[in-house]
């Protein structure tokens, strides 16, 4: 990532895998990471972090209660996020969830 002096940032948390297919979005002035997969395997994920701007590493927040994988996002009403879907975990493909990022809770 880049911020906006044009510096090189890295998103570093030794205790997160390298991810695909995940989602990421703002609420609040703070950037949401949402679900994906572990780098060449076919482990899914149901993990949410924080960006923490100040170090660049990311802060756990509460797992979203369906592991999900290239899946839909959005933000509502600055509190909340949706999540939609997901392309390879069939418990989650038509399941929908909302995250409330003020009082870090998931509710399907």
């Amino acid at each position: 990532m880049q911020n906006w002096t044009k510096e090189k940032r890295m998103l570093r948390n030794e205790n997160v895998p390298h991810i695909w297919n995940c989602q990421s979005i703002e609420v609040r002035g703070a950037i949401y990471i949402t679900g994906g997969s572990i780098a060449n395997t076919k482990t899914y994920l149901r993990s949410v972090y924080k960006v923490d701007e100040a170090t660049w590493k990311l802060v756990p927040q509460a797992d979203m209660n369906y592991a999900r994988d290239a899946h839909g996002v959005i933000a509502w009403r600055n509190q909340y996020i949706v999540v939609v879907g997901s392309w390879h975990v069939e418990q989650s493909t038509k399941t929908c969830e909302l995250y409330d990022t003020i009082n870090n809770r998931w509710t399907v």
